[in-house]
């Protein structure tokens, strides 16, 4: 408003022109402005205890807020970290595809014109972003890790796997190109443990013969608490997607290495103030690669004496009794 008083006026000043110069517009809006100032601190003047009065509600709700930002940002933090974590764990040591299950990714070719690897769609043709896994027409499919499967609605030829396990929370597991058994059907889960057969495959599209494969996605997915309170027997299933995982991890091979044993030595001794309370060895007995190093005997030791027995040296049968002679003679 005060850009508005101070504004330039040009030389024809119409309100000047109109008072004959007794008021000029420069003068005009300053009274305006004066006015409506006035007549604003009249309308706040009422509402000033307010202020006083709703001061320490204020002040609270500035504490609070502060606090709840401070928990939010703690909680990003500690997300963050959480995922960064699992991630590493399930580097190491997390749920891998079952070995049967196929793990030879497409390449470009017959039809396809990008190869298979994550994320792909194959330009468009499938819904979910994931990966194409080599498989011949007719082979047996087997389910990747255990949990809940069904066929997806309005596709006859995919199938949906909730896996168990906290690493597939709010995940759905997508199959396409395969031929589920019979008794997998639309609108009821059915529990399937992992190595299981499902199903066989298809032909595929837009690709096939040597390039025949099966799509494999996950989609994240909001929770839904109905399928978790009604363990997923629900007929609805149009979750909404939040995105997609890369499954690469998931289909690496883990190769088991055994250890090797390197036993550097086999004897102990437990020694207790000075006084030894146990001693041996560790594997026990002849266990374990042990050196012999006792030194070889030349020839047997002569053990018969030099000179015989006499005979009065030699112990006397002991005495019978009444009893002992009966039963001797069998009476």
């Amino acid at each position: 408003m005060e850009v508005w008083v101070t504004e330039v006026v040009s030389a024809a000043d119409p309100v000047k022109k109109l008072t004959g110069g007794a008021v000029s517009m420069t003068e005009l809006r300053m009274k305006i402005k004066q006015e409506v100032e006035d007549i604003v601190q009249m309308l706040i003047e009422p509402l000033e205890p307010l202020k006083t009065l709703l001061k320490p509600f204020f002040d609270i709700y500035s504490k609070v807020f502060d606090a709840i930002k401070a928990v939010k940002e703690a909680y990003q933090v500690l997300r963050n970290s959480y995922q960064e974590a699992r991630s590493l764990i399930n580097q190491i040591f997390g749920p891998k595809v079952h070995r049967h299950f196929p793990r030879t990714y497409r390449l470009a070719g017959g039809g396809c014109n990008t190869d298979g690897f994550y994320p792909t769609d194959t330009n468009g043709y499938y819904d979910d972003q994931g990966v194409d896994l080599l498989v011949d027409e007719g082979s047996h499919i087997v389910s990747p890790f255990a949990g809940r499967i069904r066929r997806s609605y309005g596709n006859s030829n995919q199938i949906e796997l909730r896996a168990t396990g906290g690493s597939f929370r709010n995940t759905i597991i997508t199959i396409t190109n395969i031929e589920p058994n019979a008794t997998i059907i639309e609108g009821q889960y059915l529990r399937v443990s992992k190595g299981q057969r499902i199903g066989h495959a298809t032909i595929s599209q837009p690709c096939s013969g040597e390039f025949n494969h099966i799509h494999f996605a996950i989609k994240q997915v909001s929770p839904n608490r109905l399928s978790e309170v009604s363990g997923g027997s629900e007929s609805g299933g149009n979750e909404e997607t939040q995105g997609f995982m890369d499954p690469t991890k998931l289909l690496e091979s883990r190769p088991i290495e055994a250890p090797e044993w390197i036993q550097e030595c086999d004897d102990y001794k437990l020694v207790f103030r000075g006084e030894v309370i146990k001693a041996g060895s560790v594997l026990g007995g002849n266990k374990g690669n042990k050196k012999n190093t006792s030194p070889k005997r030349k020839s047997k030791p002569k053990t018969t004496p030099k000179t015989p027995l006499n005979s009065a040296y030699r112990p006397k049968p002991p005495k019978q009794n009444s009893l002992t002679t009966a039963a001797m003679n069998g009476e």
